[in-house]
């Protein structure tokens, strides 16, 4: 799957315009390709990290999710992140960066973001 880290692209639309579908639509010709990939709401994601934390699977669940080569992230910036969400994103965020492709997708603004 090529890669271009330095070219991001962000476009925030609607509920129900086809985010999703888009988001699986790639996923499934990237695992077509043979590529591994995770497909994750991101709500989901905090109450896994925050479990994993507890029970002491965070180290793995980190490496899987460093090691998939497509990673996609479903409603981003649906609810605002706490300080140990942040942590946690930028953990994930600098073990894939440069190495696997991170697909990013929510109904939110990038001015809302920051």
């Amino acid at each position: 799957m090529p890669r271009h880290p330095d070219n991001g692209h962000y476009e925030p639309s609607p509920t129900g315009t086809g985010k999703t579908w888009i988001a699986c639509a790639f996923a499934r010709q990237a695992a077509r390709l043979d590529y591994s990939v995770l497909y994750v709401r991101m709500p989901r994601l905090f109450e896994d990290l925050a479990l994993a934390r507890l029970d002491g699977r965070f180290p793995r669940l980190i490496d899987k999710l460093a090691r998939v080569q497509l990673l996609i992230l479903d409603d981003w910036g649906t609810h605002t992140l706490r300080d140990r969400q942040r942590l946690d994103l930028l953990e994930i965020f600098e073990e894939r960066y440069r190495r696997k492709s991170t697909l990013i997708h929510g109904s939110t603004s990038c001015r809302h973001l920051a």
